[in-house]
């Protein structure tokens, strides 16, 4: 080869490299900034400490995320399998393992994660990923996943709480072995739905906290323990009567039946739909099953379309006054020891409260200030609630 091609060469593929220097990294992986959670964790009775894990738990979008590993996807009931040609596999298994972290997180702040490229499926689903509200995030080289509800209870099963005081409380449904949570008499009527079979304890029409569930052979007691599921009850003069009737309906985690609370006067059955996580009764005729859900007619409420947000205001000191009315039912939402929509001053000997009627409602949550009665010292704090879980969440 001659001096000249050579140096010609050598000048292209100089050229060639100092454009592509400059060309926009439109094959490189997005990142996006995480950080560690502020809250107390606790995972399957388990409280976490994060500062000595090498894959801590982190927050994006104020949404937790936990890391795939080995050890913590078996702690919390998960497989994970990958593969470059498959990509990442993730099924809820049976199994639990016991609490194992990898320890050796030390660095004073956190570096950026990343949206991954690979395939991604759950549960044999697969996952648009990149068009996820909360996508999965590669952190460290080890795939996150965010505890969403659509995660957390749709596919995993697990439940979860949360408040300012006990942190994020998560509990997976695994067991290493076949159990009996809840013992049921030998009368019973049954009803299977797939992955789901709820149960009514027949051992007699008058028995409160009849209503179980069964799922990953484990079978548990759901509901209110003081109402009576799957009857009707008849009042004639006198006498009443209860009745077996074996109407029950499942969809997405609530059981639909009737029910009968022995407490209230007069007696009557209702339709009412379980959520079978948080045991969370609803009346589903519009009506409400007792007198938890009643409201008072000093009322602040905020419409925001196919939902309205009330506030109790019969007094300013009152637990449990926060209510949403969504397809013409009125229930009350959040911890019901809270008090919400009320601001607390306190100078020296004197305190007051002072209504706050700052309402808003995004992805159903609803944003409000709330005090704990029970915290010392007493504060008002803004939260999000969610009216589906009842989750509060401090929002800083």
């Amino acid at each position: 080869m001659n001096s000249f091609l050579k140096k010609f060469l050598m000048a292209a593929f100089g050229i060639a490299f100092f454009a592509l220097s400059f060309l926009p990294c439109v094959f490189a992986q997005q990142a996006v900034n995480v950080s560690l959670p502020a809250f107390k964790i606790t995972m399957n009775d388990v409280v976490i400490n994060n500062n000595e894990r090498l894959y801590p738990i982190i927050v994006y979008r104020d949404i937790t995320y936990v890391p795939m590993t080995y050890n913590d996807s078996r702690f919390l009931g998960l497989e994970t399998k990958w593969s470059s040609d498959s990509g990442l596999q993730v099924n809820k298994t049976s199994v639990q393992l016991s609490y194992n972290p990898e320890k050796g997180y030390g660095y004073p702040s956190l570096e950026s994660a990343f949206l991954p490229e690979f395939r991604i499926r759950v549960n044999g689903k697969d996952i648009d990923n990149k068009n996820e509200p909360y996508p999965l995030l590669v952190f460290r080289d080890v795939t996150y996943f965010p505890l969403t509800w659509r995660y957390m209870v749709n596919e995993f099963g697990w439940t979860s709480s949360f408040d300012p005081y006990n942190g994020l409380i998560i509990n997976s449904k695994a067991s290493s072995t076949t159990t009996t949570t809840s013992t049921v008499g030998s009368k019973v009527f049954s009803q299977d739905f797939g992955s789901i079979t709820v149960i009514f304890d027949r051992s007699t029409n008058s028995q409160p906290g009849n209503l179980y569930i069964k799922e990953n052979n484990a079978i548990k007691k759901i509901g209110n323990p003081n109402y009576i599921y799957g009857v009707g009850y008849l009042q004639a003069g006198t006498y009443g009567e209860y009745t077996a009737v074996d109407k029950v309906e499942y969809a997405n985690r609530w059981v639909y039946t009737l029910a009968v609370d022995p407490s209230v006067s007069p007696i009557t059955s209702k339709n009412v739909r379980i959520n079978i996580d948080t045991n969370e009764v609803q009346a589903t005729d519009g009506s409400t099953i007792s007198d938890t859900n009643k409201i008072s007619t000093q009322v602040y409420s905020k419409d925001f379309g196919s939902v309205t947000v009330l506030l109790d205001r019969a007094s300013d000191k009152q637990p449990g006054n926060l209510y949403i009315k969504e397809n013409n039912i009125t229930r009350k939402i959040g911890n019901p020891n809270y008090i919400y929509g009320v601001s607390y001053f306190k100078l020296g000997p004197f305190e007051t409260y002072n209504p706050d009627n700052n309402i808003s409602f995004v992805d159903r949550w609803v944003y409000t200030l709330a005090i704990n009665p029970s915290a010392s010292p007493l504060t008002s704090k803004k939260v999000r609630v969610n009216i589906d879980t009842n989750e509060v969440q401090l929002v800083r």
